[in-house]
């Protein structure tokens, strides 16, 4: 699983480039507006700040993450 920080026009050619080359990846974004932008891009989107706090909890849920298909608790 690749997880790919959003929020730049770049990080969706990257998200372009990942999805033609099927690789398995999370696209995370911060704000309603960021995951509006992204969906087009990606097939798992997550939107949430990602904090110290919040790391270890997201991580342990995309642990979850098998066969090109994201637990629906991260995505």
């Amino acid at each position: 699983m690749i997880l790919l920080l959003g929020g730049t026009s770049e990080s969706l050619d990257v998200a372009d480039y990942l999805t033609k080359a099927k690789a398995p990846f999370i696209l995370s974004v911060t704000t309603d507006y960021g995951a509006e932008l992204a969906r087009p891009h990606a097939v798992h989107v997550s939107e949430q700040i990602l904090t110290p706090a919040t790391f270890h909890d997201f991580f342990h849920r995309a642990s979850h993450y098998t066969d090109h298909r994201c637990h629906a608790s991260v995505c």
